[in-house]
């Protein structure tokens, strides 16, 4: 029988726009989700982001490459891929990772998402990314 760490992992790596209704079977009502651009505090504000995502993002795909689980959640070492709609130039890929704590019935509760905002995604982007690339430069010992 798979972990609920398990589950979620292939539930991620497998996510299409129609399986984000579906995230009640993974997350509490009353689940925290936090990334570099969002705080939430329910499934519904989750699932939004999610949504959002499928949106905004071209094929945006979790590759999960590793997991280390503790008696009360688990965190996820990935990497994202997605190509941004209004640009379209290339593949971006974000590395990053994700703290999870399940409640007594095996749901995740909390979500926290780590992954450098500046360095995976603003200084790839085009126009703004060559101003990235120059403060880091200038800020750089």
């Amino acid at each position: 029988m798979k972990s609920y760490a398990e589950n979620l992992v292939e539930f991620f790596e497998k996510l299409q726009p129609e399986d984000v209704a579906r995230m009640s079977d993974f997350y509490a009502d009353d689940a925290y989700f936090c990334d570099p651009f969002n705080e939430v505090n329910t499934l519904a504000e989750i699932q939004k982001i999610f949504r959002d995502m499928f949106v905004k993002l071209q094929q945006p795909r979790f590759k999960i490459l590793k997991t280390y689980r503790t008696e009360e959640g688990a965190v996820l070492v990935w990497d994202f891929s997605f190509q941004v709609k209004f640009f379209r130039l290339h593949d971006y890929v974000i590395y990053g990772n994700s703290v999870l704590k399940f409640d007594v019935q095996g749901k995740v509760n909390y979500h926290r998402d780590y992954w450098d905002s500046s360095a995976e995604l603003y200084a790839k982007l085009p126009l703004i990314g060559a101003l990235f690339r120059g403060l880091r430069r200038f800020f750089a010992s």
